[in-house]
């Protein structure tokens, strides 16, 4: 069985899964700077109301002065539908009527999301490539679980030129219950035909590992990118790690005769 080592932790396994936002590629890089085109197309949209992009952004658990964001908030671990239902209810609290308030979201959304440059916002973790490199040449299957959608992610993983190390990407459209609960990475698991006692799951948020302990997963690898940021929210995990310089594949150990 192949044998990894996460930041002086050695693993025996069948595979890995990984979430995306903050654990692949960093997470501020590309979602503080599209959320921010999301809340400034949304005001000069809506003019006959004032909305304010300070409220908005901690809304959905953003804060634009200080450029940071709540790493157990909707941003951070929410749907896309989960954003869009709190930027509506916002419009909808100004008065506006919910079916305007959500069509109007969504269309801004939408509008971010094809005035943002893909090269220009992923940014890889230290260390991912390498690692990456290491797993594939052992042969160890990978997938993605993530809280965004599929398609979105795939053209995120393209965008990093990483897409061919993973197995299965499965997005938050793709199961009937996101994270927290088991069905991502079972689904996975079933995917790459691995066993999930034998899986690891990587991510920066609790949700990610307490998905983990639900699909009864191996172990959570907690990940925390943002050298000015805690690791307080993430209670669940088995151990915390910065980035990927210090995990790699163990060699393979010979057989007894």
């Amino acid at each position: 069985m192949p044998e990894v080592t996460i930041d002086k932790r050695h693993y025996e396994i069948d595979g890995i899964l990984f979430d995306k936002d903050g654990t692949l590629l960093d997470f501020a890089e590309l979602w503080l700077h599209w959320a921010r085109q999301w809340m400034n197309n949304l005001i000069e949209d809506v003019q006959e109301v004032e909305l304010d992009v300070s409220v908005l952004g901690s809304t959905i658990g953003l804060d634009l002065d200080q450029n940071m964001w709540d790493p157990a908030g909707p941003l951070a671990i929410g749907s896309m539908d989960d954003l869009d239902t709190l930027l509506s209810f916002c419009l909808y609290e100004k008065g506006i009527p919910w079916n305007e308030a959500t069509a109007i979201v969504v269309h801004n959304r939408e509008s971010a999301d094809t005035s943002i440059k893909l090269e220009d916002c992923l940014k890889p973790i230290k260390g991912l490539t390498t690692f990456l490199d290491q797993l594939h040449s052992a042969s160890i299957p990978l997938g993605v679980v993530t809280s965004d959608d599929t398609g979105r992610a795939r053209d995120h993983l393209d965008g990093l030129g990483i897409s061919d190390y993973f197995g299965c990407v499965i997005g938050h459209d793709a199961v009937q219950r996101g994270k927290p609960f088991p069905d991502m990475a079972l689904k996975a698991c079933e995917q790459l035909q691995i066993q999930p006692e034998k899986t690891l799951i990587v991510g920066d948020s609790n949700g990610d590992m307490v998905t983990g302990k639900n699909a009864n997963l191996l172990a959570g690898i907690g990940i925390v990118s943002n050298e000015i940021q805690t690791s307080s929210h993430l209670k669940e995990a088995d151990h915390l790690i910065r980035n990927y310089k210090n995990s790699k594949v163990l060699p393979k150990k010979e057989e007894d005769n």
